[in-house]
């Protein structure tokens, strides 16, 4: 079962980190959390009797890793899924600004400032709009 542990925490590591990173901001807590998982991991291993469900237990041990990180952060209260899924979506949305920036940059100028306004700074169209002086 060694052999199969160290395989398939090598094969499921990058793309657990890359689980962790889009509903965490900071990399220092992405990498505390990676490595809280591979120690449960470790520890939890030996109850898993069928391998094939090795990689869904894994995921649910990292939600619910993610899950105690975020309630640490509000100071021990137990969070909502609801608010744990707002956190995530946050951290989601500003991963996706930053990758939308690069090419938002390249645009002309009028294209460029009402992506940025509408989709990334969320003022409405109307809004957009009215302070442009066109039509909605």
């Amino acid at each position: 079962m060694d052999t199969l542990v160290l395989n398939t925490w090598n094969e499921l590591r990058k793309e657990l980190k890359g689980f962790i990173s889009l509903r965490v901001r900071d990399p220092e807590d992405v990498k505390d959390i990676l490595q809280e998982v591979y120690i449960k991991f470790q520890t939890g291993i030996v109850r898993i009797r069928d391998p094939r469900k090795i990689t869904s237990w894994l995921y649910q041990i990292t939600r619910n890793t993610i899950h105690d990180y975020y309630r640490k952060q509000k100071g021990g209260e137990e969070l909502t899924d609801v608010e744990v899924e707002e956190h995530e979506q946050a951290h989601f949305r500003d991963k996706i600004s930053q990758c939308l920036s690069i090419f938002i940059d390249r645009l002309p100028a009028l294209y460029r400032e009402a992506l940025q306004m509408v989709e990334l700074q969320q003022m409405s169209q109307l809004d957009f709009a009215r302070k442009l002086n066109i039509s909605y």
